[in-house]
């Protein structure tokens, strides 16, 4: 964990995609 705001970052914008492409699967954030 070098970079911890990075890496939300990239798994808040991971979520979003997936959050797009897959409605179904919804995790609360």
């Amino acid at each position: 964990m070098e970079n911890p705001t990075g890496s939300v970052a990239l798994y808040e914008s991971l979520g979003y995609r997936i959050a797009e492409r897959l409605p179904r699967y919804r995790k609360p954030f």
